[in-house]
């Protein structure tokens, strides 16, 4: 590979480059800082853990198309019942993506070397979010042996608080 170094006029100085580069490494390390003390004080304060195909299911019974206060996220677009083909498809390994802005995480499965969308997950605020994210990454670091979706949803545990676990859960984020 050839690196090819630009004149002034021809684009992004050296400076820019090199500061661009100072905050990708400073926020990778406030992201690793901030899980590192999400995976230790969640586990500290849970009540339980909870498969994520349960809470998939359970978001799906509350809200019936509408988000109410039971409801642990406002859409996803994986139909537990239905995407059958979906859940079943073997793959090598998965990948969880969040994107902040829009309070959603998104599942991808990993099949010889390329990356297939499967599903996204849609949060009423971005604190639900980065916990499930967490709680998501967490099950895919623990090298779990997890081939297909179904699997992963079952291995996947959410770490919730309890009564009114929805409500309750989004203060682990807090503490």
């Amino acid at each position: 590979m050839t690196i090819q170094i630009l004149g002034k006029d021809q684009g992004v100085r050296i400076e820019e480059i090199e500061n661009i580069i100072n905050k990708i490494t400073t926020n990778k390390k406030k992201y690793c800082k901030f899980y590192d003390i999400w995976k230790y004080r969640s586990e500290e304060i849970k009540d339980e853990d909870r498969q994520l195909c349960s809470i998939l299911h359970d978001n799906m019974e509350n809200t019936m198309g509408d988000v109410d206060s039971n409801a642990w996220f406002e859409s996803t677009s994986l139909d537990i019942h239905k995407d059958r083909k979906k859940l079943y498809e073997k793959y090598e390994s998965f990948k969880v993506c969040a994107v902040y802005d829009e309070s959603t995480i998104m599942i991808h499965g990993v099949k010889h070397e390329c990356s297939k969308f499967l599903f996204e997950i849609r949060f009423k605020d971005k604190i639900m979010m980065e916990h499930f994210y967490f709680s998501i990454q967490k099950t895919l670091e623990a090298n779990i042996a997890a081939e297909s979706l179904k699997k992963l949803s079952e291995q996947a545990k959410i770490l919730i608080l309890r009564p009114n676990a929805p409500y309750k859960t989004a203060s682990l984020m807090k503490k």
